[in-house]
């Protein structure tokens, strides 16, 4: 195998953070400005580990932000960190604007171009090292998420077949990416799978490994622990309200439960 040192290029799909338009299946539980919050919060905390990792890369990865809707750029630039490249997904379903970046990227830079989502903010760095070495020997890759997604894709090429007739936000998607690269004999290689932040039970598993690592109250995986901590702690005391509330006091001092036919 080739032991020089090789470029590529991180790209992170985001949507801007409008409240009701992001995170919705965490709603009700939380409000639609809090999901939106999460959202916003999930980002800064993956470019910021991102960001760091390519950096010390060697030699240094590129990082892109591709914007869901283009009119949000301008108002996205301004809660992203200063300097970072941005571009336009374009219209269309998910599948056709990964297409579309993926030309877009590679078409400007024919290094192996990596796609995360900003739905994973535990996600360890070191699959990205682990994506790329991949692709030293295999067509794409993919990170496989425990819904049945994916939460990476990695490409050397454009390959259009792999965004085909797929049945997007289903967890469908990683088994129909399987299909899709095998009928275009395209070597498509697995790393170690991972989970998306989307369900209450995400955020719990959120907070277990954050906590173990305990980052600092002022960095971007700091401010995210605290408000996935007040979120569980809140959704405590509504559960243990709720749960005295379905009992009632005897004349003898005994509990009972409260009859809710009545």
């Amino acid at each position: 195998m080739n032991d020089k040192p090789i470029r590529a290029q991180i790209v992170i799909f985001a949507k801007f953070p409008e409240a009701g338009a992001v995170k919705t299946r965490l709603v009700p539980r939380l409000t639609p400005e809090q999901a939106a919050e999460l959202h916003m919060r999930s980002l800064l905390t993956t470019l910021d580990a991102v960001g760091n990792w390519a950096e010390t890369a060697d030699p240094p990865w590129n990082v892109t932000v591709a914007v869901s809707p283009d009119r949000a750029i301008d108002s996205f630039r301004k809660l992203l960190p200063a300097g970072l490249d941005l571009i336009g997904q374009g219209e269309g379903a998910l599948g056709e604007k990964l297409r579309r970046v993926s030309d877009r990227m590679l078409q400007r830079d024919p290094v192996p171009l990596i796609f995360l989502g900003a739905d994973s903010p535990t996600l360890p760095v070191s699959r990205l090292g682990d994506a790329l070495r991949a692709l030293q020997t295999h067509d794409a890759v993919i990170g496989p998420s425990d819904d049945g997604g994916y939460y990476l894709i990695g490409l050397r090429r454009p390959l259009p077949e792999l965004f085909d007739r797929i049945d997007w936000s289903t967890n469908r998607v990683a088994a129909q990416t399987r299909q899709r690269a095998a009928s275009a004999s395209i070597r498509l290689a697995e790393i170690d799978p991972w989970y998306d932040v989307d369900r209450w039970e995400d955020l719990r598993r959120v907070h277990d490994d954050m906590a173990a690592d305990e980052p600092a109250a002022h960095s971007q995986a700091g401010k995210l622990l605290d408000l996935v901590r007040d979120w569980l702690a809140g959704e405590s005391c509504v559960a243990e309200g709720q749960s005295k509330s379905r009992i009632e006091a005897q004349s003898d001092g005994t509990l009972e439960p409260k009859d809710e036919r009545a």
